[in-house]
């Protein structure tokens, strides 16, 4: 593994090595929380290029295929909604159905053919079989790891920009516009599959599938795993297929680095040793790729030898890129350090964080071209959200 892997816990050695503390209780809580703030704050300050990352959503077409009846009470679900022919789609969650001119929101699939409406929006009071309906799906979640985005560009129509809109405006504009099209406008709003998240919503509400392509800004995979080393590990010459002795390995170390140590007795250290002065740095280390039980894990490379019952330490690995932000992350981490600690150092720490940023900015650039934004002299390089809209040979 011939790139530089830095990890969780490395970064949390490195404030206190910093501040010449030993990783004990109030200095090891402090440590932790200065990396994760430094780690909230990295995608913040600048549009590093290692964050940046191409995204696609495709939308569904709307459904006006059949009629419905609505039973608001008293039926086998209260609110509960009935097509007459064809079922509900399998993501109905996530669409309006629009009934004599009024959306409403969908709360449950409860079969293929029954869904239930929201206690906040329904029509109230029974409506007879034979009602005409539109089911319409304005919102999509976008990545996980998604932080802020450029242009959302309509791939089928070549250049064609959506425009940005508040959420109230792009509200308003889907109350009003009842009839399904191609949407020509967007706004992010929370999102619908988990707590934090977030979700592109179209207007007017889209009538068919079409594909969308966007240059997004991302988020570091989150920090997990601090250290876990308990028990031993074996691997096998050049396997991938890690058995543990004595561990409880869990699905949150998916992603974490393990490192292997060639004793069974002492434990390993990062590549610079311990805080305490113990050195014993790991044989080789790699990148966690499933999770088979608490005794079983799989890696992304093939073991460098064999081991037996050796000691091994994981930890989440951190989700920069070394060439370019490493040291100006580690200053920012001695920095929130200070100012959670209120040392009278902590001006000259965000000093030098400053000075790192200014060198990390630097680097970042990685090309003597000049970039153009939008466009330009075919020699110009293109940032990736100018190229957006340059998808499947579609300038």
């Amino acid at each position: 593994m011939p790139y530089e892997l830095w990890t969780y816990r490395d970064a949390i050695d490195h404030v206190l090595e910093s501040y010449k503390l030993i990783d004990t209780g109030v200095n090891l809580r402090n440590a932790r929380r200065a990396v994760l703030e430094a780690y909230r704050q990295l995608p913040s300050d600048r549009n590093w290029n290692y964050f940046y990352r191409r995204g696609k959503i495709v939308t569904v077409a709307s459904q006006a295929t059949s009629t419905v009846a609505y039973d608001h009470t008293g039926g086998t679900y209260e609110r509960m909604l009935t097509i007459a022919a064809g079922t509900w789609p399998t993501d109905i969650k996530y669409y309006e159905i629009i009934i004599n001119r009024v959306r409403y929101e969908v709360d449950a699939r409860k079969t293929s053919t029954i869904i239930t409406l929201t206690a906040a929006a329904n029509p109230g009071a029974d409506v007879s079989a034979g009602t005409a309906y539109t089911a319409v799906r304005d919102i999509y979640p976008m990545p996980e790891d998604f932080f802020r985005m450029g242009q959302l560009v309509d791939v089928a129509n070549g250049s064609g920009v959506l425009t940005k809109l508040s959420v109230d405006d792009l509200l308003t504009l889907n109350r009003s516009q009842l009839t399904t099209t191609n949407p020509y406008a967007y706004a992010i709003t929370k999102g619908p599959e988990y707590p934090g998240g977030t979700a592109i919503q179209f207007g007017p509400s889209p009538a068919s599938a079409r594909t969308y392509d966007f240059a997004y800004v991302a988020k570091p995979r989150a920090l997990v795993t601090d250290l876990y080393n308990t028990g031993t590990v074996s691997v096998s010459a050049d396997g991938t297929a890690i058995t543990g002795t004595s561990t409880v390995f869990v699905a949150a170390h998916i992603g974490a680095v393990m490192r292997f140590s060639s004793s069974t007795t002492a434990a390993v250290t990062s590549p610079v040793g311990g805080i305490t002065g113990d050195y014993n740095p790991p044989i080789f280390q790699r990148t966690v790729e499933a999770f088979t039980s608490g005794t079983a894990l799989t890696v992304n490379e093939g073991a460098d030898s064999a081991l037996s019952g050796v000691k091994y330490t994981l930890s989440d690995r951190l989700d920069i890129e070394s060439g370019s932000m490493l040291n100006y992350f580690l200053r920012l981490c001695e920095a929130c350090y200070a100012r959670i600690e209120g040392r009278p150092d902590r001006m000259t720490r965000e000093v030098a964080a400053r000075e790192a940023f200014n060198l990390a900015a630097w680097g970042d650039t990685r090309s003597f071209e000049i970039m153009s934004a939008a466009g330009g002299d075919s020699g110009n390089r293109l940032s990736l959200a100018g190229v957006a809209g340059t998808v499947n040979g579609v300038p």
